[in-house]
């Protein structure tokens, strides 16, 4: 490659490092966001003295924390009938993805909407005999 063709790919490169960088949330993204939540995602922001490094950042941890919320309800349901032995309930990792290094497809919503379990491989909630 040549000084100029290095210069070039580079130049593409950090502009779209700068990009994303400054990357702003669409607002059909805050259509996803549930307003009747807000008062509880405040609460929850100020127990867990919870802050974020921008806009972006707020809302997809908001995100991933209105799925947790909808796995406990529907996890506790669950155990209301019967078909599970404990209850699950909100602590200060509700905003964050359920298994570390995730991959895109494990977006807010995406696994959990889809129909999975929200368990880990191999792990089940039956009690051992």
């Amino acid at each position: 490659m040549s000084v100029v063709q290095v210069f070039i790919v580079s130049s593409i490169c950090l502009a779209g490092v700068c990009a994303m960088m400054y990357w702003e949330v669409p607002d059909d993204v805050m259509s996803h966001v549930t307003a009747e939540l807000d008062l509880q995602w405040i609460e929850y922001k100020k127990v867990h003295n919870k802050t974020y490094e921008g806009v972006k950042d707020e809302v997809v941890r908001r995100l991933y924390w209105e799925d947790t919320l909808r796995f406990i309800r529907d996890h506790n349901l669950r155990y209301d009938r019967g078909e599970v032995s404990y209850t699950v309930g909100e602590n200060q990792f509700a905003d964050m993805p359920l298994i570390p290094n995730h991959r895109e497809d494990d977006a807010p919503g995406s696994h959990r909407a889809r129909g999975g379990s929200g368990s880990l491989p191999g792990c089940s909630d039956r009690a051992r005999p």
